[in-house]
């Protein structure tokens, strides 16, 4: 019998598109990226781009990393064809990345960003490790719906209406038992 995942969850394997992101880098817990995501799409307004995803790009595992202030991440913005970054962008902080491409773990979680430690440790602790597969890069949060723009960061945390697909990279285990 397979284990219910502990949030409201769907998922799948499938390959993901690559995606041109322009962004920008944040230090410390990923709950406190918010005004970071909020001096990007300000940078996208004023070139008035109209993008259509905000992205988080998530390197680190809180659950592994000894402090919080050592996490690392990006605050970014889907480019659409044809924009570029000029050289006054990139002195404003802004870094031009890509994501995707190759076979991904893709969820839909419906709640608070709050679900989303147990979303991971679920997908790669149970979902991966079941299929014999691992992360292999960066795990990428496209966000379907955005918070409230007046709500405090606990009621951000707790929304029961945001939908966030989340997206693990992922490679098979190779392991030879000498």
């Amino acid at each position: 019998m397979a284990e219910k995942a502990p949030v409201d969850l769907d998922f799948e394997f499938r390959e993901a598109p690559v995606r041109r992101l322009a962004g920008m880098p944040h230090k410390g817990e990923y709950q406190l990226i918010g005004s970071v995501f909020d001096k990007v799409k300000a940078w996208a307004e004023s070139r008035d781009i109209a993008f259509e995803n905000t992205i988080g790009i998530y390197y680190d595992n809180p659950s592994w990393t000894l402090f919080t202030s050592w996490l690392r991440s990006h605050a970014c913005v889907e480019l659409p064809e044809g924009v570029e970054l000029s050289d006054e962008d990139r002195a404003a902080g802004l870094e031009e990345l890509e994501v995707g491409g190759g076979m991904h773990l893709v969820a839909l979680l419906r709640g608070g960003y709050e679900d989303l430690a147990k979303a991971y440790g679920y997908l790669c602790g149970t979902v991966l490790r079941r299929k014999g597969m691992f992360p292999s890069n960066a795990c990428y949060e496209i966000y379907l719906t955005e918070p409230d723009p007046g709500a405090s960061l606990e009621e951000t945390m707790s929304n029961p209406n945001l939908r966030t697909e989340i997206y693990i990279p992922c490679a098979e285990m190779n392991c030879t038992v000498l």
